[in-house]
């Protein structure tokens, strides 16, 4: 009777409301990608979000796909009435198949971003050219063009906003201070650092970005205290110390939360 309910529902809602809310599906269809919009901003600003939806065993990557793999790459240039921010990234799943590793989501994902209508509640056209890899066995590139129109005035609470929402609980929040020692460089490649969070973190794992032209193995952190010691090794097709003082991007993440900071290499 409650699946019932729901589905009668579902369909005196009035049409119009889904097409506030989301647009149709794009890319290919192993990996599908549309546009959602829902309330839940604090200032009342819509959050909008890239839902992918993957065929059982394909996937697609993180802001940082490691040893292979592309990325979304979005492109909002055309759209009007409205100022778009940059994608938030919730967790990652971190795979090795092949003696590689990268970052990368299965089955269903929501990559929350922020949106503003400067001049108002007016309405607003969202236009998003989209690039993204669709792997498999096989990795495809696929370009998907979407759009989605926001009506004039406030966004009403919706599923989509719960679904943002819930996103948002993975995504890391930004911590200077969770670094106790800024990371070095040792001469045998190995890179080591020292976090520090505010309060303990279960399950805690790493996630090391450096410059682009260096590759970071997955970190061993050990508890010392309340803190945790943790070493990684990089490689790099550029000598080692050419990358000392660039930026580095360091993310923690537990069971209860996640936390990030921007730190410069060191030696």
């Amino acid at each position: 009777m409650k699946v019932l309910a729901v589905a009668i529902s579902a369909l005196v809602l009035p049409a119009v409301a889904a097409a506030d809310t989301a647009s149709g599906w794009a890319g290919i269809p192993e990996a599908e990608v549309r546009l959602i919009a829902g309330a839940g901003a604090p200032d009342g600003q819509p959050w909008l979000a890239l839902e992918f939806a993957m065929a059982p065993g394909w996937k697609v990557y993180w802001r940082n796909p490691g040893d292979a793999g592309l990325p979304p790459v979005p492109d909002w240039s055309a759209s009007t009435g409205v100022s778009i921010g940059e994608i938030a990234w919730p967790r990652p799943e971190r795979i090795v198949s092949y003696g590689m590793e990268t970052f990368v989501y299965h089955d269903h994902v929501v990559l929350p971003v922020r949106a503003e209508r400067p001049a108002g509640d007016g309405p607003a056209t969202v236009r998003l050219a989209l690039t993204y890899g669709a792997c498999e066995e096989v990795c495809v590139p696929v370009d998907a063009t979407l759009e989605l129109p926001l009506p004039a005035g406030p966004l009403t609470a919706n599923r989509h906003g719960a679904d943002i929402a819930a996103a948002m609980k993975s995504v890391p929040t930004a911590a200077p201070g969770i670094l106790a020692d800024a990371p070095r460089l040792g001469p045998d490649g190995s890179v080591t650092f020292t976090l520090a969070p505010a309060r303990p973190v279960s399950d805690p794992e790493a996630i090391v970005e450096g410059p682009a032209e260096a590759v970071f193995s997955r970190p061993a952190c050990v508890a010392d205290g309340a803190r945790l010691a943790c070493v990684t090794r990089m490689s790099s097709r550029l000598p080692r110390e050419s990358l000392v003082g660039r930026p580095m991007t360091i993310t923690l993440y537990g069971r209860d939360g996640a936390a990030e900071t921007t730190t410069r290499l060191s030696q």
